[in-house]
């Protein structure tokens, strides 16, 4: 019966999560809105982790998903917290409000998910969501193959691999653009980081390098390798006060973050530019809403949504002389600023960085303890480091991959240390 029980978790949850990372694009209208696949089956699988809590709960699981799920959800609640004064200050667009709220509630399902996994799952829970969306990855690849041919697509990998990107064909484009590199970049740091206890799952990572490099993005190779490294100093030399070093080491890359903005705003890149890097177009978007913000204690910034709004209404044209509509700034370290404003920014940093990592040292007891911490530190640097070239801030897979390498660490371990009422015999 326990077995039984278990094949029909796995079948239902799969039956939600390979669509939920199949359909990256895909949605359906209603009315004026859109709803995207992938976010309806995000729901649909927190929606199944509360049935089956209601039908065989188990409390102690059930309370700390819900525990890190809010700990996780501090930066995005403050997000639509602060957000909430300018919208009703200025009377925002309607578009730009609704872009900003449902931006930030798709990451707050994306975390929901990561949670629910979790609990249906416990410490295995970051496989099976793995497995989820390898089989999406699969019917890709066997749709692409039998449209392209099984010789284009090893032609087009093997390019995309040793040009390091900078030769990327139709098919490896369709893979760049699903996403999930970002998501499989946080399951390889959740692998590495705690290898002693993962070597016996190791047929998991040459399956994820495969799948990584499929649709590889140079900002996320480069996070990743970033985050291992932090992960590994941290684990290996900081034994003492090690919840101390880590977060002034997170705060002095918020710091870091920052002074990115600064340099920006000061023209990094057509410095950058100057010395013969391609900026990718980026030197013109910055400059294009360079009138947009201030650097000071005084710019009080302008609501979530403002940027990817404004873009919508056509109030922000970021068409390029060649006619290419550019979707985005790239760069979500100065779109929180922009949105969020300099003391907006600054709380939104340490929520994002210092209050999460901090909290998952626990009491600071045990060794597991120590690298429970260490390692969310390492995977929220990681996706800091995203933020400074890309849109991943509001990138679903990404946070829930992030999300969930973070909770899943000893899921089930530090359920059973949930004390509820009785417990003290009392």
């Amino acid at each position: 019966m326990k077995h039984a029980k278990k094949i029909l978790l796995a079948a239902v949850y799969l039956a939600l999560a390979v669509p939920m990372f199949y359909f990256t694009e895909e949605g359906v209208a209603v009315g004026s809105f859109s709803f995207m696949y992938m976010y309806l089956f995000g729901i649909g699988i927190v929606a199944f982790a509360v049935l089956v809590f209601f039908v065989s709960p188990d409390i102690r699981r059930g309370i700390l998903s819900v525990r890190y799920m809010t700990v996780m959800s501090f930066p995005y609640l403050w997000t639509i917290l602060y957000s909430l004064l300018f919208w009703i200050l200025t009377l925002a667009e309607f578009r730009v409000i609704t872009r900003g709220f449902f931006y930030v509630v798709y990451q707050l399902i994306a975390v929901s998910a990561a949670a629910a996994t979790l609990y249906l799952f416990g410490n295995n829970g970051i496989y099976y969501q793995f497995f989820a969306l390898a089989a999406a990855n699969a019917i890709v690849i066997v749709q692409t193959v039998r449209q392209f041919g099984a010789g284009e697509f090893v032609s087009e990998y093997i390019d995309v691999i040793t040009s390091f990107t900078s030769e990327t064909g139709v098919i490896m484009k369709l893979f760049e653009s699903m996403e999930h590199g970002f998501a499989i970049g946080f399951f390889l740091i959740f692998f590495l980081l705690d290898f002693r206890k993962n070597k016996k799952r190791l047929f998991w990572l040459p399956l994820a390098v495969f799948l990584f490099l499929l649709g590889l993005k140079r900002i996320i190779l480069a996070a990743a390798a970033a985050g291992i490294l932090l992960g590994v100093f941290g684990m290996r030399f900081l034994k003492k006060n090690a919840k101390r070093n880590i977060l002034i080491l997170l705060t002095g890359v918020g710091i870091l973050g920052f002074a990115y903005i600064v340099a920006v705003r000061m023209g990094l890149y057509e410095w950058l530019e100057a010395r013969g890097m391609d900026s990718m177009g980026r030197r013109w978007i910055y400059d294009m809403v360079r009138d947009w913000y201030e650097i000071g204690p005084g710019y009080f910034g302008k609501g979530a949504g403002y940027i990817s709004g404004s873009i919508s209404i056509g109030e922000l044209d970021l068409t390029r002389s060649d006619g290419y509509a550019v979707a985005d700034i790239h760069n979500d370290l100065l779109r929180q600023y922009i949105e969020l404003g300099f003391l907006g920014y600054f709380i939104w940093t340490w929520l994002f960085l210092n209050r999460r990592a901090g909290y998952f040292f626990h009491a600071q007891a045990t060794e597991d303890d120590r690298r429970h911490g260490i390692l969310a530190a390492a995977v929220l640097a990681a996706l800091f480091f995203t933020f400074m070239t890309d849109n991943t801030i509001y990138y679903y897979y990404t946070t829930i991959f992030s999300s969930i390498a973070i909770m899943g660490f000893r899921y089930e371990e530090y359920a059973e240390q949930v004390k509820l009422p009785g417990d003290d015999g009392s």
